[in-house]
């Protein structure tokens, strides 16, 4: 035997070893692809709808948080006005008791306005272009 067909017969080996080491190898690598691909076309429409969900809930939680900044709103002009109240309270010059009624009344005006933003509740919300509310059309 000459050393050119030795070399022969170990490349051969070798090559048979590799095949027999490699082929199933691909083979499992296949199988857990496809097995990955039958996951995530299932996993599909179950995305979409924890989306849709998502964006629900945010367009809602958008709208409790624009009622509660028009509340703090009416609770700042309510301190506004108490404040004003309060300053209108110290001694002054005659006629000093209309500013003190206007004060007064700017103090109800903003308690009034607090208490509404907080009694509506988001159930009437303020009237916006449709998609500003970030809400989707599949709301319940």
């Amino acid at each position: 035997m000459t050393p050119s067909v030795v070399f022969g017969f170990i490349a051969i080996a070798l090559l048979a070893i590799l095949v027999g080491y490699f082929v199933p190898t691909l083979i499992q690598i296949r199988k857990t692809a496809q097995a990955a691909e039958v996951l995530l076309r299932g996993m599909g429409p179950r995305i979409e709808s924890a989306t849709s969900n998502l964006d629900s809930v945010l367009g809602r939680v958008d709208r409790v948080l624009k009622g509660m900044e028009d509340g703090t709103r009416g609770i700042t002009g309510a301190m506004g006005g108490f404040g004003d109240l309060l300053s209108k309270l110290r001694p002054q010059s005659p006629g000093g008791s209309f500013g003190t009624v206007a004060a007064l009344g700017a103090l109800l005006a903003g308690l009034r306005m607090a208490w509404n933003a907080f009694t509506a509740g988001g159930s009437t919300p303020a009237a916006a272009p449709a998609g500003s509310q970030g809400g989707s059309k599949h709301e319940r």
